[in-house]
C-alpha cells in the first residue's frame, strides 16, 4: 500500500530517471487504492508535473495528462464528462505529442464531443486542427475548423491558409490573405497578421505552380503585407502554443461598467446621414 507521505517523500528525493519511473508506478498504485483510506487533501498534480519538467520528461507528462483526462471522463468531475479546460489540455497534449496514436486519440475525443453536442473552445479546435495538419490530413483540419465560431480569428485564418495550401488549393487561400487588407478595424492599432512560415509556404506553392497571374497577385499581397505590418515573425506553432493570458480582475461593478460607458460615448459620433439634436439648457427655456 502507498501512503500519501510515501509518495510525497519520493517526489522530493527523486534524483534520476529510475526514481521518476518509480514515482509513476507509485502514482498509479496510489490512484488504484481504496479512496476511503485517504484523509489528506494534498494535491500531487503540480508537484508531479514539475518533476517531469525538471527531468525533461515532456512525453511522459503528456501521456499522464491523457490518463487524467480518461479518469475525469469516467468520474464526470464537476458534473461533466468533458470540462472545457480539460478538453483544451487533452488536445494540447495530443498536438505536442504529434504521433499517430495521439492523432487517433484526438479524433476519437473530437467525435465523442460532437456526439454529445459539446462545443469545444477555440483553442481546443485549433490544437486539433493543427495536429491534423501536422499529420498530413489538411482536409480533416479544414473540417475541424468549421467548428470555430469566429472564423476570422488569427489562428483559424492561418490554419485555413496552411491547410488549403497543403491540399494544393493555394488559389483558394489567396482570398483569405487578401481579405485582411479590406477589413475595417475598431481602432487604428489593430492589425490582422499571418505567420511568416505560413506566408513562406504559400509563396513556395505559388512558385511551383508557374502561374504568372497568381504569382503577380500573391506578390502584390505580400508587398502590402510587408508595408502594412501584416506578417508576424511568430511561427504558427508558437502562436498555437502561446501561453494563455490571465484576464484582468475588476475590483467592483463601477470599474467594470466605466469603460463600457466611455466607449459608448465615444462611439456616438455625428455622421452625414443623421444629426443629433441637443436638449435645450435652462438658459434657453427662459
Amino acid at each position: 500500500m502507498i501512503f500519501t507521505e510515501d509518495l510525497k517523500n519520493m517526489l522530493h528525493i527523486s534524483d534520476n530517471d529510475e526514481d521518476v519511473d518509480l514515482v509513476v508506478k507509485m502514482i498509479k498504485r496510489f490512484n488504484q487504492q481504496n479512496k476511503q483510506l485517504r484523509f489528506g487533501n494534498y494535491v500531487f498534480g503540480p508537484v508531479v508535473m514539475r518533476l517531469f519538467h525538471h527531468f525533461n520528461k515532456a512525453d511522459l507528462a503528456l501521456e499522464e495528462m491523457l490518463d487524467v483526462v480518461n479518469i475525469i471522463k469516467d468520474k464526470q468531475i464537476e458534473g461533466s464528462k468533458y470540462p472545457r479546460n480539460i478538453v483544451v489540455l487533452a488536445l494540447a497534449a495530443c498536438y505536442k505529442m504529434n504521433s499517430k496514436e495521439s492523432f487517433e486519440y484526438a479524433l476519437k475525443l473530437w467525435k465523442d464531443l460532437k456526439d454529445v453536442g459539446h462545443f469545444p473552445m477555440r483553442r481546443a479546435t485549433t490544437f486539433c486542427a493543427g495536429l491534423a495538419l501536422n499529420q498530413g490530413q489538411p482536409g480533416l483540419a479544414m473540417e475541424i475548423l468549421t467548428s470555430a465560431r469566429n472564423q476570422n480569428y488569427t489562428t483559424v485564418r492561418n490554419l485555413k491558409v496552411a491547410a488549403l495550401t497543403q491540399m494544393g488549393r493555394v488559389e483558394d487561400a489567396i482570398p483569405i490573405l487578401r481579405s485582411v487588407l479590406y477589413e475595417d478595424t475598431p481602432d487604428n492599432n489593430t492589425v490582422h497578421t499571418f505567420n511568416a512560415d505560413v506566408i513562406a509556404t504559400v509563396k513556395n506553392s505559388v512558385t511551383k505552380l508557374d502561374n504568372p497571374d497568381l504569382a503577380l497577385e500573391f506578390n502584390r499581397i505580400e508587398q502590402l503585407f510587408q508595408k502594412q505590418g501584416h506578417i508576424s515573425d511568430t511561427t504558427l506553432d508558437e502562436q498555437l502554443c502561446h501561453e494563455i493570458q490571465k484576464p484582468p480582475i475588476m475590483n467592483n461593478r463601477q470599474e467594470r461598467q466605466q469603460p463600457r460607458f466611455n466607449r459608448f460615448q465615444n462611439e456616438r459620433r455625428p455622421n452625414k446621414y443623421y444629426s443629433y439634436r441637443q436638449r435645450p439648457g435652462l438658459g434657453e427655456l427662459v
